[in-house]
């Protein structure tokens, strides 16, 4: 009569691909976790001013895409906490559409322009033309937590406006505005940051009317 063995072996290379298998299958069992979805930004389109009485420059104003040091010309969102100041972070899956140093540009173009602060608005102006420059440098771009949780938003952009053939500048100043949050989501701060740019554009078109008076 037959009996059945119970002292079955196993080869210890066998063991080696039993335990691959085991992992096979555990990672597969976590792939129904999803995974954090990248979600883009971009601010709403301008509510545009009211165009000047008269342009403040005859001729061609080029706007060049703003400059920015670390974080802040980066397409993730920087934010940081008033808790610790110093700290600056940025989020993972949280990101502009594009740089900001354009995004920037992009909105001063729009806004300037509904303003007819010159005859022509533009990019990229062409040699021949001798346009006026507007460059920009971007401070601080970021959400900020207060000590008791609520967010404000805070944009601060160094403007320098040249007339073609001078040294000394037409206009060179900082601006800076601050805007709280009535909630903690990204796109209200995206929005309130938009909204901020386009305030500070306005602002720069009445300073260059009041440079530009004789």
């Amino acid at each position: 009569m037959l009996m059945a063995r119970t002292d079955i072996y196993i080869r210890p290379n066998a063991l080696g691909w039993i335990g691959i298998v085991l992992l096979v299958l555990g990672i597969s069992g976590c792939g129904t976790v999803p995974l954090p979805d990248y979600r883009y930004y971009r601010p709403k389109d301008s509510n545009l001013p009211a165009p000047l009485a008269h342009p403040v420059i005859e001729g061609v104003l080029q706007i060049d895409g703003f400059r920015a040091d670390g974080v802040f010309g980066e397409r993730p969102i920087a934010y940081s906490s008033d808790s610790e100041p110093q700290k600056l972070l940025q989020y993972h899956y949280q990101l502009w559409t594009d740089p900001p140093g354009s995004i920037l540009q992009r909105r001063f173009i729009d806004v300037l322009a509904a303003m007819k602060v010159a005859s022509s608005v533009t990019a990229r102006a062409s040699v021949r033309s001798e346009p006026y420059k507007l460059s920009g440098f971007i401070e601080r771009l970021e959400r900020v937590k207060g000590l008791s949780g609520k967010w404000t938003v805070v944009i601060k952009l160094r403007i320098r406006v040249e007339s073609p053939g001078s040294r000394l500048p037409l206009l060179e100043q900082t601006y800076e505005r601050k805007t709280a949050a009535n909630g903690d989501s990204i796109s209200e701060s995206v929005g309130l940051l938009g909204t901020a740019v386009d305030d500070i554009a306005e602002a720069v078109a009445h300073d260059l009317l009041k440079s530009m008076k004789p």
